[in-house]
């Protein structure tokens, strides 16, 4: 009976309110006025980004804490750049994940997208060529300006301080970029198959993220 409840109205048992593609615009855009440097700004911007087309779990982006990096959380040598086909795609290595404790691992193909201010590959590339490179660093991909890794508490208080400063429900949280690109996918026609390969899903349960 409650696996029928989500299915028909997922919004009930769950509150998160889904970043959709004009929400991540407007939240990519305020870090500008809400990060304390440009460097914090350039790797907010990529982390956010990355968690909508990627639909990324906070986990996969972020250390659990300053005293445990034992998650799932992304290294560099998890990314690349592939301009075989003509145009760059960006091929993120999933090595292991809440529901891949095995460490089987998976590949993801991201596209670029025409709009540079919130295309994930361009914001990625940026964050890249500023990213901390010194011996002491993190080898986490997403690492402050000095070399500290982003934390799940981190990213998630910035979000916060994001919707504040764009006056937008504060029910919105990290699972909400996930749930958004899964909403958007399914809005523009995007097949149920599709949608579940693109977010690691292997039952039913991407029903709950699809919020029409």
């Amino acid at each position: 009976m409650i696996e029928g409840l989500r299915r028909k109205n997922p919004q009930k048992l769950d509150g998160r309110t889904p970043i959709s593609f004009d929400l991540l615009k407007r939240l990519i855009h305020s870090l500008r006025s809400v990060c304390n440097s440009q460097y914090e700004t350039i790797l907010f911007s990529s982390a956010f980004s990355l968690a909508y087309f990627a639909m990324l779990r906070v986990s996969e982006l972020a250390i659990n804490s300053r005293t445990d990096e034992s998650g799932h959380a992304l290294k560099c040598e998890d990314i690349t750049f592939d301009k075989s086909n003509g145009q760059t795609e960006l091929h993120v290595k999933i090595c292991s994940s809440k529901t891949d404790q095995k460490h089987t691992s998976i590949t993801l193909i991201i596209q670029s997208h025409a709009d540079s201010n919130i295309c994930p590959i361009t914001l990625l590339q940026s964050y890249l060529q500023v990213r901390f490179s010194g011996v002491n660093g993190s080898n986490k991909l997403y690492t402050h300006f000095n070399g500290l890794a982003l934390t799940k508490y981190q990213f998630c208080s910035l979000l916060q301080k994001c919707l504040g400063f764009c006056e937008l429900p504060f029910h919105i949280r990290s699972h909400s970029f996930r749930i958004g690109r899964a909403t958007d996918m399914a809005k523009n026609g995007v097949k149920d198959d599709i949608i579940k390969q693109c977010g690691r899903w292997s039952s039913v349960a991407y029903l709950r993220y699809i919020r029409i």
